[in-house]
């Protein structure tokens, strides 16, 4: 199965072999299908909504090339989205592109893909909120930047 994966990327990639392993996935898991050996991967994503977008492009790449025979990508719901880092990727946003990726279903010899959308139980304005700040501020507090989130 290796020699022929790489042979279907090899198109794309200078070092197909070095693609394969790569750390591209959050998390991998091999499994047997039908007695063969195959592989299930995992994105968490924290990222903004343009790495949702890589995610899952990673995740068709490896459906398409059969390198994996499933992926899930776990993304925050809209609702959720508003206590997290500012513009994380989230369901809503992603979801008017999946007709792209379901373009190339045809091109999948054996995978899936799934979307699992996380909710957070309830909110209480007892408990104090985490401050909320955007990615790339590591140097906040020499330009002195509050940390505190106004929940009114």
């Amino acid at each position: 199965m290796l020699e022929r994966t790489i042979e279907k990327v090899r198109p794309y990639f200078h070092d197909p072999q070095s693609f394969l392993n790569s750390p591209w996935f959050d998390g991998l898991k091999d499994v047997e299908i039908d007695g063969e050996p195959g592989l299930i991967v995992a994105e968490w994503e924290t990222g903004n909504i343009s790495s949702s977008h890589r995610s899952v492009n990673r995740i068709m790449v490896g459906l398409v090339a059969g390198m994996i025979h499933g992926g899930f990508i776990v993304l925050p719901n809209r609702s959720l989205y508003h206590y997290l880092t500012d513009r994380i990727g989230n369901y809503r946003e992603l979801r008017p592109y999946f007709v792209i990726w379901e373009s190339l279903a045809h091109k999948v010899e054996n995978g899936v893909i799934e979307v699992i959308v996380v909710e957070h139980e309830g909110e209480s304005k007892a408990v104090r909120p985490i401050g909320k700040l955007t990615d790339g501020m590591s140097d906040r507090e020499e330009r002195g930047i509050d940390e505190r989130v106004d929940w009114e």
